[in-house]
């Protein structure tokens, strides 16, 4: 899916006093053993038939540290996942699989290996090859970190694998090869019960994102959506916010939902936007769909009416004062003020909208 309007939303507020700082709270995921997957156009399908190295001690479980040709690897955190964030410097974009989903792992090396292709998951008779590519180049994950590269001297970090849904998965597990050495550890139950659904879908049900705010009040954010699948799934998504909290901020989420439950996400801004902001940006990207929402900041003193009110007043001098302010959406305001001199004074003012935020 697109990367939210980051560098053409700065360079359209460029000037207004907003200072570049870092991408503050980053918010919170959901749990890793059946979440939502990445769409890229990775194919799902195994690659090679799996087989059984004579070399291969027995299985191990996920975190036990293993040596394989005479380097100590450990493999852990395995998730299932039909979506998954990845983090560009201050924002977070949504990724998912149209045709699979992704099975991720956290492995420990060293710097001469093995090399993220040594590994590879293996289900029933199928194996599935371990990636770091496949959400473009140097990428970080929500919650994981950079990805596996001792090349780079990236020792510790994720390996991914694209599998497609709902296989039969009666037993799966995680091989890496160094040299004639091979070591393995297996997916639990919960794991395979993730491989062996089909893919959740979720439709938004309700979006409030404002459109207008007040310099330093209270900005509220409320998203709804609901699983329209028969299975299980993970309602995952990221609002990234343009000039509130920071210049540029991701507030991700994951909230875990049954088979036709709708599921709400909140956040509140305790501090509203700067005077000096002309618009704040709400970009909202989920698995259910994207909305976009440049809201405009106004002042306190701005009525936004929308009707006339005529003011009358006599001074006693016999000459008449007319005020009429414009407001902005379409309302006019006339004063009127008799002074006594026979003369007529009329003043007109513009000025902005008033709303509620």
């Amino acid at each position: 899916m697109r990367q939210p309007s980051r560098r053409t939303f700065l360079r359209a507020t460029a000037g207004t006093g907003l200072g570049f700082v870092g991408a503050g709270c980053l918010g919170r995921d959901g749990p890793q053993a059946t979440d939502d997957s990445s769409a890229t156009p990775t194919d799902p399908s195994a690659t090679t038939s799996a087989s059984t190295s004579p070399n291969a001690p027995p299985v191990a479980d996920l975190g036990t540290e293993r040596t394989v040709g005479g380097t100590p690897v450990t493999v852990s955190s395995l998730s299932v996942q039909d979506s998954v964030l990845t983090l560009d410097d201050d924002a977070m974009t949504l990724v998912t699989h149209e045709e699979g989903r992704y099975v991720l792992v956290s492995v420990i090396g060293s710097d001469s290996g093995p090399a993220p292709e040594s590994f590879s998951l293996v289900v029933d008779d199928d194996r599935y090859p371990g990636r770091v590519d496949v959400f473009g180049g140097s990428v970080s994950l929500h919650d994981r970190g950079p990805k596996y590269d001792p090349s780079y001297g990236t020792d510790g970090g994720w390996i991914a694998f694209v599998v497609p849904p709902a296989l039969d998965a009666r037993e799966a597990r995680i091989r890496v090869e160094n040299g004639a050495d091979v070591a393995e550890w297996r997916l639990d139950a919960e794991h395979l019960d993730a491989l062996r659904r089909s893919l959740a879908r979720f439709e938004l049900r309700r979006v409030d994102l404002p459109e207008r705010l007040r310099p330093y009040e209270p900005v509220s954010v409320r998203v709804a959506a609901e699983n329209v699948s028969d299975v299980p799934g993970v309602f995952r998504g990221v609002l990234n916010v343009a000039n509130l909290v920071a210049a540029y901020a991701p507030y991700p989420f994951a909230l875990d939902a049954d088979p036709g439950e709708t599921v709400v996400w909140e956040q509140t801004f305790t501090e509203g936007p700067s005077p000096s902001a002309p618009s704040v940006g709400f970009f909202l990207d989920t698995v259910a769909g994207e909305r976009d929402v440049r809201a405009t900041v106004g002042t306190a003193t701005e009525t936004g009416s929308g009707s006339e009110v005529e003011m009358e007043t006599e001074t006693g001098s016999g000459s008449e004062v007319e005020m009429e302010t414009e407001t902005g959406s379409g309302s006019e305001v006339e004063m009127e003020t008799e002074t006594g001199s026979g003369s007529e004074i009329e003043m007109e003012t513009e000025t902005e909208a008033a709303f509620d935020p």
